[in-house]
Formats: C-alpha cells, sequence, structure tokens
C-alpha cells in the first residue's frame, strides 16, 4: 500500500495533469475554490473598514487584502475563461496556473507574505480535492465539515498564515480538537510549501535536483536523509509534523 504522502503526490500529479488539458472538472474547482478565496478577503476587507479608526497597521493589512483580493479575483476569471473554452492559445495561456512561474528565484522555500504564492494555492487546492487521501481523512472524522476544513487550509494558503493560526481555524470545525488540528495544518501546509518548492526549482532550469535539510532535534529517520542529494524524480518522504525542507542543489 502506498504511504499517505506518495498517494497525496500521485493525487496532485493526476489534478495537475488534468488541470493542464483543461478538463473541466479541475477547472471549475480551481475557479470554485479561488472565489472562496475572494470571498474570504472580501469578508475580511468589509470587517476592517467597518473600524472608525484605523491603525497603521490595519490600514496596511486593509491595502494588502485589497491586493490579494484582485489577485485572487484575476484567478476566477482565468479559470472560468478556461472552462468555458474562451481560452484556447495553449500552454502560454495556461501560466497563469502558477506551476510555470519560479517565484522569488531560488528563494523558493520562504513566503513572501506580501505576495500571494499562486502555485502552492493551486497545490492545496489539489491536496484537498476529492479522493485525496487529506480530503478522505477529513471525510472519514468530520463528513459536514470536509468543505470548511478544505476551504480554511485553501485561505490560510493564501493568507500565509503559520500553522498555529490554521489549526485555531480548523479546529472550530474539528469538535475543538486543536491537537489533531495542529498536527494536520503543520503537515499540510508543509507538504505544499515543499512539492511547489521543488516543482519551481524543477521549473527554474538551474537546478539538478533538491537537498533534504532537517532540523537538530529531528526524529533518526530524518536525521538520515540530512544533507542527502535528491533528484526531480524522487519524492520527499515525511511523517506528520514533519519540518524537512527541500533547498535548491544547484
Amino acid at each position: 500500500m502506498p504511504s499517505y504522502q506518495t498517494e497525496a503526490k500521485r493525487i496532485l500529479k493526476g489534478f495537475q495533469a488534468k488541470a493542464s488539458r483543461y478538463e473541466n472538472q479541475e477547472i471549475l474547482l480551481l475557479a470554485n475554490k479561488w472565489q472562496v478565496v475572494s470571498n474570504h478577503l472580501g469578508e475580511l476587507i468589509t470587517k476592517l473598514s467597518a473600524e472608525e479608526i484605523l491603525s497603521a497597521d490595519k490600514l496596511f493589512k486593509l491595502d494588502l487584502y485589497k491586493q490579494f483580493l484582485q489577485v485572487s479575483q484575476q484567478q476566477v476569471n482565468q479559470f472560468n475563461a478556461y472552462a468555458l473554452k474562451t481560452v484556447t492559445s495553449g500552454q502560454e495561456a495556461f501560466a497563469a496556473y502558477g506551476l510555470g512561474i519560479a517565484q522569488d528565484s531560488l528563494g523558493l522555500i520562504t513566503v513572501n507574505f506580501n505576495r500571494i504564492n499562486i502555485a502552492a494555492v493551486n497545490n492545496m487546492i489539489g491536496f484537498a480535492s476529492d479522493g485525496s487521501p487529506l480530503y478522505t481523512l477529513f471525510a472519514r472524522s468530520y463528513p459536514e465539515s470536509v468543505a470548511k476544513l478544505t476551504n480554511t487550509l485553501i485561505t490560510s494558503t493564501t493568507m500565509g498564515y503559520n500553522p498555529a493560526k490554521t489549526a485555531r481555524l480548523l479546529a472550530a470545525n474539528m469538535d475543538g480538537n486543536l491537537s489533531r488540528a495542529l498536527t494536520i495544518a503543520r503537515t499540510e501546509q508543509m507538504n505544499v510549501l515543499r512539492e511547489t518548492s521543488i516543482e519551481q526549482m524543477q521549473q527554474s532550469g538551474v537546478c539538478r535536483g533538491w537537498i533534504r535539510i532537517e532540523q537538530p532535534d529531528a526524529c533518526d529517520d530524518c536525521l538520515g536523509e540530512n544533507g542527502k542529494h535528491y533528484g526531480f524524480e524522487e519524492s520527499f518522504d515525511s511523517h506528520p509534523n514533519c519540518r524537512g525542507a527541500a533547498i535548491p542543489d544547484v
């Protein structure tokens, strides 16, 4: 039986392949989930705008949310256009999917909180799609809250929330189980960051592979992988709460 991580990556790659062929189910899902992101941002903007006095920090957030909203709505419009078959120019048009654009050069594992990482959001949509290990996990334990839980992970990825904040949002629809929510948030957000980073390294054209880096207090199995070099055809094997990262091998 394939591992959770292997199966998750298989589902993601299948999702990406179908989306790259403009298959309607995947494109409509992308449009739908980006609309969820837009709605979430709209709610945040409305809430901030209703305050009589805004601090400098809140003014910054308001401006940032408006920028994020513009980007997210562009994604909605583009994917809706694909679904309606109004865009037929091939891979050039599909560059908006995000996977053909290496962001921040080779600063690939860092999160730029002033910009949406479109590729990471699309990957989270794929990781959380129906039939994926993550979707199945939620459906088994919280069948009434699957959509809310997957949407929370997608919006949290968009906003660049850390796992602790994501976990607090997830726990509200997980019977208050903050411990399990934190494990899921850490595991899934790190999975997405690693997978997106490795994809962008490959697409940069200057990397021959990636190097696994582990924290000094990692488990023995992970420490045994520390510093090892991998090709792009190889997967990053991980476990729940794994904090390992992939850096470029140039």
